[in-house]
């Protein structure tokens, strides 16, 4: 099968997040099955990615209408010169899709042309603007309702595109899959590693993390470390510590800020650390969570994480509410029972495996391309 995918942006630091890692890893996951894989991106700059084993990526340049770097904001007429040139090339279409200038676009010219599937990575709930309702008038909801499937992770976002535009019939259940990642490996020396790894965003909530390693250093011979792309919360998080450095409290343990790492080095750098923590509130699911899992970390997420009942029930990590109090206890106890730690990480890997292996999601996707899903299919998670 020929299959064309269409992301709105891939970056040296991964600053799109999970629906570029997403779409990266189904490339990949559908070229290892057989099938003739083109992965659509746009791009910043002269940034190049790396190689795909399979895929053809071909990208794009993008530009920000208005000032600043937002997303929303981007848009490649040369994309979709170029898609609208190559769609006869295809039999799908599938496009990640969010409100902004790359994706909406290029999925409202392909719906007319391929079967064309899209996937919103919760991007696309209710927005009442009067700038939001013409943008989905004239581009987000004749692709919702053309789409051959919408694809969602959770109930919460079906609700939400279906109130935006979507068919019911035509909404389906997609988890994010993650390859099968190495195995970490036995630590032999050093302190312990407790990790944050996400953008540096508000709702990822990384200042909470930091507020409950400052307590925690105290106490603990550990080090905490905050890695991801800035996003609006790096001053706070530098204010932070070097508030630390100056109050002259002793700490056993090192909390630091490192620069973002390349998507392509997220598996070795998680390898290294011993506890992964993603105190994000309403995470509809979280990639960097199941990358954490694959490598046999234990995690620590709150409860409104899409997948915070099926960690508790792998006894994959820790659950916690939104506090810093609950937060702090759940990073303690792991530190404090290494052994049970490591059971948990062992667990994770193997519910990783079970329920959300790339090669799982690739089949599912393949299946839905060529029509084999039925109606009763397309919504079982």
């Amino acid at each position: 099968m020929r299959i064309l995918q269409v992301v709105a942006l891939l970056t040296p630091g991964g600053e799109y997040g999970g629906p570029a890692t997403v779409a990266l890893g189904q490339a990949r996951a559908l070229a290892a099955r057989g099938h003739r894989v083109t992965l659509v991106a746009g791009v910043r700059g002269r940034y190049r990615p790396a190689p795909v084993p399979g895929v053809d990526v071909q990208t794009f340049a993008v530009h920000t209408v208005g000032p600043g770097r937002s997303f929303t904001r981007i848009g490649s007429p040369t994309m979709l010169r170029w898609l609208a040139g190559h769609a006869g090339d295809f039999d799908v279409a599938h496009v990640h899709l969010g409100r902004d200038l790359v994706t909406a676009p290029a999925a409202r010219l392909l719906v007319g042309r391929i079967p064309t599937h899209v996937q919103t990575h919760g991007m696309v709930a209710p927005r009442t603007s009067p700038a939001h309702r013409v943008f989905d008038a004239l581009l987000m909801r004749p692709v919702l309702r053309r789409a051959g499937t919408v694809y969602c992770l959770d109930e919460r976002e079906r609700t939400g595109i279906r109130a935006v535009g979507a068919d019911r019939s035509a909404i389906g259940l997609l988890t994010n899959g993650v390859p099968t990642a190495a195995p970490r490996p036995p630590r032999t020396a050093g302190a312990a590693e407790v990790l944050f790894l996400a953008r540096l965003h508000e709702r990822k909530r990384p200042v909470t993390f930091v507020t409950a390693a400052l307590q925690l250093a105290v106490d603990h011979a550990v080090r905490f470390t905050v890695v991801g792309p800035d996003e609006g919360q790096g001053a706070a998080i530098d204010r932070l510590l070097a508030a630390a450095r100056a109050d002259g409290v002793h700490r056993r343990g090192v909390v630091a800020r490192e620069p973002a790492v390349a998507p392509d080095d997220v598996l070795d750098r998680l390898a290294r650390a011993d506890v992964y923590v993603l105190p994000a509130v309403h995470e509809p699911l979280g990639v960097s969570v199941l990358e954490a899992m694959s490598v046999g970390l234990p995690v620590v997420v709150t409860d409104t994480c899409g997948i915070a009942d099926r960690i508790a029930a792998a006894g994959a990590g820790a659950v916690v509410d939104d506090t810093v109090e609950s937060l702090s206890a759940a990073i303690a106890a792991m530190l404090d029972d290494p052994d049970a730690a490591r059971r948990c990480g062992d667990r994770a890997r193997a519910a990783v495996q079970e329920h959300w292996s790339a090669d799982a999601v690739a089949r599912q996707l393949a299946d839905s391309y060529a029509g084999r899903a039925h109606a009763g299919e397309r919504g079982r998670p």
